[in-house]
């Protein structure tokens, strides 16, 4: 394989590294700017999580731990095909391999003769796609994002989620409740009548008996 091809790899294993980072950045920090009014939000992750926060709240009368159910969530996100930690994961990867790349290539040059300056571009293009990696790296800070969407949530869930189920199944017992004293006193009504039509018809019948 040529020196070229190595090049040509290596690019583009650092490129894919560097994308990747931006894409998690951009969506975290999407993510963090919708919970700042989470009731009426569009995002549709965030709309999933309210969800099924409040179908698992309702199922089993509260949650028990809600950090845990917010870190399960978060996990669980994709982007396509990959999770956003197996993203960010396969991101550090991609940075790792092109490197590798990079030092085959240069193997490869010196094994087939080539000047150490013909190989210089790899050392380059190694180095700068390292630095530039490492500063979109600090800059996006994926972990810190993630970090302050997890506590951004907890704190819609714990603060207004829960108050809103809350109040919504107290009204729901209400009606239940009003609709079994309805149905009762029904019940009872319906009862009093055929009890008195009872009353009236053996009344009736024993008039009939005594004219006769």
């Amino acid at each position: 394989m040529s020196r070229t091809f190595y090049m040509t790899l290596m690019i583009i294993l650092l490129l894919f590294g560097i994308v990747c980072q931006i894409i998690l950045g951009i969506l975290y920090q999407n993510m963090i700017r919708e919970t700042d009014n989470m009731t009426v939000t569009e995002n549709k992750i965030l709309k999933t999580c309210k969800s099924k926060f409040a179908t698992c709240y309702q199922i089993n009368h509260g949650v028990a731990n809600i950090s845990v159910f917010v870190d399960k969530f978060l996990n669980r996100i994709k982007v396509g095909h990959f999770t956003m930690r197996g993203l960010s994961h396969l991101s550090g990867q991609a940075v790792l391999i092109g490197s590798l790349v990079a030092g085959i290539g240069v193997y490869k040059g010196i094994v087939q003769g080539v000047q150490m300056l013909d190989l210089l571009p790899f050392y380059i293009v190694s180095f700068m796609g390292l630095y530039i990696y490492f500063t979109v790296s600090s800059l996006v800070n994926v972990k810190e994002k993630k970090e302050i969407l997890k506590i951004n949530i907890i704190d819609y869930l714990e603060n207004t989620m829960i108050n809103k189920l809350e109040r919504s199944m107290s009204r729901d017992g209400d009606v239940k409740i009003y609709k079994r004293q309805t149905n009762a006193t029904k019940k009872r009504e319906e009862s009093k009548s055929r009890t008195e039509a009872q009353d009236m018809e053996e009344l009736s019948d024993i008039l009939l008996e005594y004219l006769a």
